[in-house]
């Protein structure tokens, strides 16, 4: 399953909404203080729950849909603060979540996107890459 290139990062969640209780998938990129950004992915869900969505507890926070969807991109914009020069992309799971689909992810200042891949940090790589064939039922 993917969007666009070789594979998509897929996450899986058993357990229901529950205080401290959740996964958290994240990546720190270098970022330049007092900048405009966008924070854009692709996502494809089964039974997603409500809830999920991408923060750095600091500047962005960016929902993540619910329930059975095909691709859509989702997309913030926001400014990171004064004094920050590192920005946490995280992906909080904070409920039952049969498969979440993650893929083309890209993080971009007011640039075009054409111009984006000359700024550090500009843009992402999933982390672990699945194999692109790869289905729920080869899921653990």
């Amino acid at each position: 399953m993917k969007h666009g290139g070789e594979s998509a990062a897929l996450f899986h969640d058993e357990s229901a909404v529950s205080p401290n209780v959740y996964g958290r998938f994240v990546q720190r990129v270098a970022v330049q203080p007092s900048t405009p950004y966008k924070l854009s992915c692709w996502l494809k869900g089964k039974g997603v729950g409500e809830g999920n969505h991408w923060t750095d507890w600091r500047v962005y926070t960016l929902r993540v849909p619910s329930g059975d969807f095909d691709w859509q991109r989702v997309e913030t914009n926001f400014t990171t603060a004064a004094d920050q020069t590192v920005l946490e992309v995280g992906l909080n799971v904070v409920n039952v979540t049969d498969c979440l689909w993650v893929d083309d992810m890209e993080l971009s200042t007011d640039l075009t996107v054409a111009d984006s891949a000359s700024v550090p940090g500009a843009k992402l790589a999933l982390w672990a890459p699945l194999n692109a064939d790869a289905d729920r039922e080869e899921v653990p």
